[in-house]
């Protein structure tokens, strides 16, 4: 038979996702996703998720002992830095981006509140339409959609850091792309999140829901342009290390190899 391997981006079922749950999506989940979920684990060869922070979700909720971590992988032939000199100008807005829905779970909610206490030098670019949360600040400004990867990446070689106050991540893509196209990344200190950055050292890890953490993590960043500059590019090497997508396909590569030997008599 053909190999098959399993792989966990996050779990549904994790407590700490539940609160960010509507009924219908509790119900969908417990129902429908879990059972399948089950059947496709206890058959698979082998289980691999994209995180630790996952894999031990897994451990706890499937009762499952053998996991393997697999990180997800940037293609750094299309999120790279920019090719010129990065600088910061004091006398400019600092410009920074957010990518992800505009739910409560992604943290969309604490954004007004971080822009509005960091006034006018400050510029957020966010990729969601949040109807819901209007009036917002001013310097809060909606991107047109991103249709390719192309597309996000130059957005993001035009910025200054990501801030991405999300309170539960299985991996973090949004945080590697940024971290691949040379930005200090100011994100929450909590689920896989935490697994991405070193702290003061590829980007800067803030309490959850902690307003002011957010906002002195990035005021720090204009106020020391050779900072950012150099966090961000310490992010792009541990991106381009750690986060490799030749590594990540190689990794799958060996166990589908290894599977396949085993049933060989």
């Amino acid at each position: 038979k053909t190999p098959m391997i399993a792989t966990l981006h996050h779990c549904v079922q994790d407590k700490y996702f539940l609160p960010y749950k509507t009924f219908a999506q509790k119900v969908y989940h417990q129902f429908w996703i879990t059972p399948i979920e089950k059947h496709c684990l206890s058959v698979a060869d082998k289980i691999t998720t994209v995180s630790q922070y996952t894999a031990q979700c897994a451990k706890d909720i499937f009762s499952i002992d053998s996991i393997q971590v697999v990180y997800n992988g940037i293609d750094s032939d299309i999120f790279y830095p920019s090719t010129s000199m990065k600088s910061i100008n004091k006398n400019q807005p600092f410009k920074l981006i957010f990518v992800g829905s505009k739910s409560v779970r992604k943290g969309f909610d604490l954004l007004p509140k971080i822009m509005q206490q960091l006034g006018d030098d400050f510029q957020l670019f966010y990729t969601s339409n949040a109807e819901q949360y209007q009036p917002l600040p001013k310097n809060m400004i909606q991107l047109p959609p991103q249709k390719t990867a192309q597309d996000l990446a130059s957005i993001y070689r035009t910025m200054d850091a990501l801030v991405f106050p999300s309170r539960l991540e299985g991996f973090g893509l949004v945080v590697a792309e940024a971290m691949a196209c040379g930005l200090p990344v100011v994100i929450t200190d909590g689920s896989a999140l935490t697994e991405l950055v070193e702290h003061n050292v590829t980007g800067f890890l803030c309490e959850q829901d902690n307003v002011d953490d957010f906002v002195q993590a990035i005021k720090r960043l204009k106020q020391h342009p050779e900072v950012c500059v150099e966090v961000g590019r310490r992010a792009r090497d541990a991106a381009a290390t750690r986060f490799n997508i030749d590594d990540m396909v190689n990794q799958y590569i060996d166990l589908y190899a290894g599977l396949l030997n085993h049933e060989k008599p």
